[in-house]
């Protein structure tokens, strides 16, 4: 993973109310951290800067909203007045996910031919 890289992609983006004031050093953790998520759990996949950044903004939209702490203790469903929410198991951002299962289906791609 090349940090620089990835913050260069952050520079490009749109400004992000979520980044907004982070501090290089913060920043660079948030980056390894989304890294090693990723990783974990998907280890043979070429991790590229966007994942990363979906992925950091995603923990960073879950914990100022309060839903990471409440998927970090195993609540699945949580009840407020009338409303009721019901919380994914996704461990990693849905637009992630999408991109990794895009990667894995082109490397899966095999040649089939013909024995005689």
């Amino acid at each position: 993973m090349n940090i620089e890289k990835v913050l260069e992609y952050i520079e490009k983006l749109p400004s992000n109310p979520l980044l907004d004031g982070m501090e290089t050093h913060e920043l660079e953790q948030n980056i390894f951290d989304s890294y090693e998520d990723i990783h974990s759990l998907y280890p043979k996949v070429d991790i590229t800067e966007r994942m990363i950044v979906k992925q950091m903004l995603y923990k960073h939209e879950g914990e100022s909203n309060g839903y990471a702490m409440l998927k970090r203790q195993g609540v699945e469903t949580q009840k407020i007045n009338d409303a009721s929410v019901t919380m994914s198991d996704n461990l990693l951002d849905p637009y992630v996910l999408f991109l990794i299962n895009q990667q894995l289906q082109t490397k899966s791609v095999g040649h089939i031919g013909r024995l005689i």
